[in-house]
């Protein structure tokens, strides 16, 4: 019934549609979704330590035209403990946290 409320109210007011995900089970729950053909736009969490979730972005956002939005995309600070990161950004000669975003934002799903 919550479904079919927010396919009324997308309808009759334009209003788009997105969800929010967490945990382990982002992909599976993304393609239910999907399935749906209610959402038009989808908040994950995915990072340099937490990548799961990118095949079904990536499917959501190319196929589907989902708008992606991305959280916990530092990890809560954990990727700047991530030893090949840093080495990496060493190497680049660029700040850590910078290369950790912009590993994200060049995602084929257009965070």
């Amino acid at each position: 019934s919550v479904l079919a409320k927010l396919q009324e109210l997308k309808e009759s007011r334009g209003l788009k549609i997105g969800l929010s995900l967490s945990g382990v089970l982002q992909a599976k729950t993304l393609k239910v979704a999907v399935d749906t053909g209610l959402f038009d736009s989808v908040q994950a969490t995915y990072n340099l330590m937490e990548s799961s979730v990118g095949p079904a972005l990536e499917r959501a956002h190319l196929e589907h035209g989902f708008d992606v939005i991305v959280k916990e995309g530092m990890a809560n600070g954990r990727v700047l403990q991530n030893s090949q990161l840093l080495a990496a950004a060493k190497k680049l000669k660029v700040p850590p946290d910078a290369l950790a975003l912009a590993s994200i934002i060049a995602e084929p799903f257009n965070p």
